[in-house]
């Protein structure tokens, strides 16, 4: 059990491991929208995230052009 406890403790602290590679920690949004290249003309904007939004897990445009977000309150 010990043995489990400082597995699940390094992994918490370290980040997850696949193939010899340590995942990233996530972009904040700034930074995430700062990362994106886009054609002259168009601009990435952010609009949902949290805490605004609670894990936003999918988005539909409705027929009067408004964004709609979908959340998974868990």
């Amino acid at each position: 059990m010990r043995c489990l406890l400082a597995l699940v403790m390094t992994l918490a602290v370290t980040g997850l491991a696949y193939a010899d590679e340590v995942i990233p920690a996530a972009k904040s949004p700034e930074a995430a929208k700062q990362s994106m290249r886009v054609a002259p003309g168009y601009r990435v904007d952010l609009v949902a995230h949290e805490p605004l939004t609670m894990d936003p897990v999918a988005f539909d445009w409705g027929p009067d052009g408004k964004l709609w977000v979908a959340e998974m309150a868990d």
